[in-house]
């Protein structure tokens, strides 16, 4: 069952749940992993005058859910989640239906994914529908120091150096190491 749901305690402790189904997700350490109960309801609580959930229940446990920020312009997806061993189900798609269903009944033109994701996490933002949109960057710089750093490509920091190529082989190491970490750990 997919359905706009209040922010309670019982969905809490069912976001704790999907928190902590594993340390890692996607390749990396998940930082919301491990979390106490009032530091999730805290979290849960930001924007929430203008944020829903959407939920997913199968046998009255939640299996998934989607934070939704709600402007008159764009709904955003702030928190999208589900449980791993109810994947078969498709609570995903099933969510983001719902969250296209209410931003229609709200007349509201868009739905954003804030930030493109690379490989698994990026093919189901596309299956999904959602499309890439390259946005300019303009940078300016206001000191000498800033000028220098936009001529030696320094702007974007360390990561903005390194090609994408390189980044995807870097990241796969990294998905590697998190594995064989806490494959470790459980043995």
């Amino acid at each position: 069952m997919v359905q706009e749901t209040k922010l309670s305690d019982e969905l809490v402790r069912g976001i704790m749940g999907i928190f902590n189904q594993s340390p890692v997700r996607r390749g990396k350490r998940f930082w919301h992993y491990g979390k106490d109960f009032e530091t999730v309801k805290k979290e849960m609580s930001l924007d929430l005058k203008d944020s829903l959930f959407i939920t997913a229940y199968h046998e009255n446990e939640l299996i998934g859910f989607i934070k939704l920020y709600i402007t008159n312009r764009y709904a955003m997806i702030t928190l999208i989640l589900d449980k791993t061993a109810h994947r078969d189900k498709a609570p995903m798609n099933g969510m983001i239906a719902k969250a296209v269903e209410i931003c229609a009944e709200r007349k509201i033109p868009y739905i954003v994914y804030t930030v493109w994701r690379r490989g698994e996490h990026g093919k189901f933002q596309e299956s999904n529908g959602f499309e890439r949109i390259l946005v300019p960057e303009y940078f300016v710089p206001l000191t000498l120091k800033g000028a220098m750093a936009l001529r030696l490509r320094l702007h974007k920091g360390l990561r903005g150096l390194i090609p994408e190529r390189t980044m995807v082989w870097l990241l796969a190491l990294r998905a590697n190491w998190y594995s064989f970490r806490y494959r470790q750990r459980t043995a």
